[in-house]
């Protein structure tokens, strides 16, 4: 085993587990984790506690799942790896948004996450946030919209993996308003945007899944 080999391992059980093949990739993922202290060498475990731990949300409670991303994000750090750090946190923000967590506690983690983004000039990220930011306030009541810079709607322009959060975002709140007409619009918009970023599981494809479905059922009996 060399100090990558968990790299390896995580990547190919979140694989097995993107094809449908769960308990597999779960078997792969604690291998991955169960290497890291093993093979001397904690430089890239802030990537492998991201990829095993959007794998073992399928598996475990989601809840005490999400925990991992806090070890994740503490390991990047340590090893200076800031997308690493940045993206640990974003996922634990939006599995906790998914998983019901209060939602005026999770505009202040995600107002954080927004700020760890622009210090780490995460761009990319910042907009995913920024687009549950903007659900949040919607569900809360207070309708707030993200400040989006130059940049950011240059990555909006150019991203598809992030423009297609974003109709997803956008179709989600018009749903759960029942605004035909705005879900209708970026639905199809979403569905357009074929998801060729990611090989590997996360919780936000089966979370689209879900309400994807429900939004297609709603749009069929109007």
């Amino acid at each position: 085993m060399s100090p990558v080999s968990p790299i390896g391992f995580a990547y190919y059980g979140s694989y097995l587990a993107k094809q449908g093949n769960i308990n597999e990739g779960y078997h792969y993922v604690k291998l991955a984790l169960s290497l890291l202290d093993k093979v001397g060498s904690r430089e890239n475990a802030g990537v492998v506690i991201f990829v095993c731990t959007q794998v073992k949300i399928y598996v475990e409670p989601l809840q005490a799942a999400l925990e991992y991303h806090h070890e994740g994000y503490a390991a990047a750090m340590a090893s200076g790896d800031s997308s690493q750090a940045v993206i640990n946190t974003l996922l634990n923000c939006i599995g906790s948004f998914f998983a019901g967590a209060n939602l005026q506690r999770m505009e202040d983690l995600f107002a954080d996450t927004v700020k760890l983004c622009e210090e780490r000039h995460q761009l990319n990220y910042k907009f995913q946030a920024q687009q549950v930011q903007r659900s949040l306030s919607k569900l809360i009541g207070t309708g707030k919209e993200p400040k989006h810079s130059s940049e950011g709607r240059d990555v909006l322009a150019s991203n598809s993996s992030v423009l297609r959060s974003y109709h997803y975002h956008t179709a989600y709140i018009s749903f759960i308003f029942r605004s035909y007409d705005d879900t209708i619009e970026n639905i199809e918009k979403y569905f357009a945007l074929q998801e060729n970023t990611w090989g590997i599981l996360f919780l936000a494809q089966a979370v689209h899944a879900f309400h994807t479905g429900l939004i297609s059922f709603w749009v069929a009996r109007k």
